[in-house]
Protein backbone atom coordinates (compact mmCIF):
# COMPACT_ATOMS: atom_id res chain seq x y z
CA UNK A 1 0.00 0.00 0.00
CA UNK A 2 2.55 2.37 0.83
CA UNK A 3 4.86 1.73 -2.48
CA UNK A 4 1.57 2.21 -4.51
CA UNK A 5 0.63 5.55 -2.67
CA UNK A 6 4.05 7.03 -3.43
CA UNK A 7 3.71 5.68 -7.18
CA UNK A 8 0.12 7.70 -7.14
CA UNK A 9 1.93 10.54 -5.70
CA UNK A 10 4.28 10.79 -8.15
CA UNK A 11 7.60 9.57 -5.56
CA UNK A 12 8.88 7.91 -8.06
CA UNK A 13 12.58 6.69 -6.03
CA UNK A 14 10.43 6.21 -3.00
CA UNK A 15 7.73 3.51 -4.82
CA UNK A 16 10.93 1.81 -6.60
CA UNK A 17 12.20 1.28 -3.15
CA UNK A 18 9.55 0.67 -1.47
CA UNK A 19 8.63 -1.79 -4.18
CA UNK A 20 12.01 -3.61 -3.97
CA UNK A 21 11.47 -3.63 -0.33
CA UNK A 22 8.55 -6.29 -0.37
CA UNK A 23 10.36 -8.20 -3.17
CA UNK A 24 13.04 -9.41 -0.47
CA UNK A 25 10.52 -10.32 1.91
CA UNK A 26 8.61 -12.12 -0.96
CA UNK A 27 10.09 -12.45 -4.64
CA UNK A 28 7.10 -13.94 -6.46
CA UNK A 29 4.82 -11.06 -4.96
CA UNK A 30 3.90 -10.55 -8.60
CA UNK A 31 1.87 -6.48 -7.82
CA UNK A 32 5.69 -5.44 -6.96
CA UNK A 33 7.33 -6.54 -10.22
CA UNK A 34 4.42 -4.62 -11.69
CA UNK A 35 4.81 -1.75 -9.46
CA UNK A 36 8.15 -1.77 -10.37
CA UNK A 37 7.24 -1.95 -14.13
CA UNK A 38 4.89 1.27 -13.20
CA UNK A 39 8.12 3.33 -11.90
CA UNK A 40 10.22 2.13 -14.88
CA UNK A 41 6.92 3.59 -17.26
CA UNK A 42 6.95 6.59 -15.04
CA UNK A 43 9.98 7.56 -16.16
CA UNK A 44 9.80 6.74 -19.70
CA UNK A 45 12.06 3.81 -19.92
CA UNK A 46 9.70 0.71 -21.65
CA UNK A 47 12.59 -1.21 -22.31
CA UNK A 48 13.78 -1.61 -18.63
CA UNK A 49 9.89 -2.19 -17.37
CA UNK A 50 9.97 -4.74 -19.41
CA UNK A 51 13.04 -6.61 -18.91
CA UNK A 52 12.18 -6.07 -15.29
CA UNK A 53 8.99 -8.18 -15.61
CA UNK A 54 10.30 -11.08 -18.36
CA UNK A 55 13.26 -11.65 -15.66
CA UNK A 56 11.03 -11.91 -13.00
CA UNK A 57 8.67 -14.43 -14.73
CA UNK A 58 11.65 -16.09 -16.38
CA UNK A 59 12.37 -16.72 -12.20
CA UNK A 60 9.21 -17.63 -11.25
CA UNK A 61 9.09 -20.05 -13.86
CA UNK A 62 12.05 -21.87 -13.64
CA UNK A 63 10.80 -21.98 -9.96
CA UNK A 64 7.53 -23.75 -11.05
CA UNK A 65 5.60 -20.90 -10.52
CA UNK A 66 3.83 -21.03 -13.31
CA UNK A 67 0.76 -18.89 -13.12
CA UNK A 68 2.40 -16.25 -11.91
CA UNK A 69 5.06 -16.15 -14.69
CA UNK A 70 2.61 -16.26 -17.24
CA UNK A 71 1.16 -13.22 -15.11
CA UNK A 72 4.06 -10.85 -15.18
CA UNK A 73 4.55 -11.92 -19.40
CA UNK A 74 1.28 -10.90 -20.05
CA UNK A 75 2.31 -7.41 -18.11
CA UNK A 76 4.97 -7.15 -20.76
CA UNK A 77 2.99 -8.48 -23.66
CA UNK A 78 0.65 -5.45 -22.45
CA UNK A 79 3.20 -2.90 -22.87
CA UNK A 80 4.46 -3.92 -26.10
CA UNK A 81 2.35 -6.82 -27.64
CA UNK A 82 4.62 -6.82 -31.08
CA UNK A 83 7.50 -8.26 -29.18
CA UNK A 84 8.02 -11.74 -30.89
CA UNK A 85 10.45 -13.00 -28.25
CA UNK A 86 7.84 -12.47 -25.57
CA UNK A 87 5.19 -14.41 -27.40
CA UNK A 88 8.09 -17.51 -27.52
CA UNK A 89 8.81 -17.40 -23.87
CA UNK A 90 5.00 -17.58 -23.02
CA UNK A 91 4.54 -20.37 -25.71
CA UNK A 92 7.42 -22.14 -24.21
CA UNK A 93 6.45 -22.04 -20.92
CA UNK A 94 3.03 -22.74 -21.73
CA UNK A 95 4.16 -26.34 -23.26
CA UNK A 96 6.61 -27.11 -20.29
CA UNK A 97 3.14 -26.64 -18.19
CA UNK A 98 1.39 -28.89 -20.23
CA UNK A 99 -0.82 -25.86 -21.42
CA UNK A 100 0.13 -25.69 -25.00
CA UNK A 101 -3.04 -24.57 -26.09
CA UNK A 102 -2.37 -21.39 -24.10
CA UNK A 103 -5.69 -21.61 -21.96
CA UNK A 104 -3.68 -19.96 -18.77
CA UNK A 105 -3.19 -16.89 -20.57
CA UNK A 106 -5.59 -16.80 -23.38
CA UNK A 107 -8.00 -15.10 -20.82
CA UNK A 108 -5.15 -11.85 -20.05
CA UNK A 109 -4.14 -11.75 -23.75
CA UNK A 110 -7.87 -10.79 -24.54
CA UNK A 111 -8.11 -8.17 -22.09
CA UNK A 112 -6.92 -4.56 -23.35
CA UNK A 113 -3.76 -2.40 -21.57
CA UNK A 114 -5.45 -0.85 -18.57
CA UNK A 115 -4.01 2.10 -16.21
CA UNK A 116 -2.40 -0.72 -13.99
CA UNK A 117 -0.15 -3.63 -14.86
CA UNK A 118 -1.32 -5.41 -13.02
CA UNK A 119 -4.41 -5.72 -14.06
CA UNK A 120 -3.00 -7.72 -17.33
Amino acid sequence: AKAEAHLQAGRIAQAVGAFRAVLLIDPAEVQAHFGLAECALARDCTDEAIAGLVAAAAELGTGGLIEPALHLYAGALTIDPDRLELHVDVAELEIASDDPDGHRLGFTRSRGRTRQLGDA
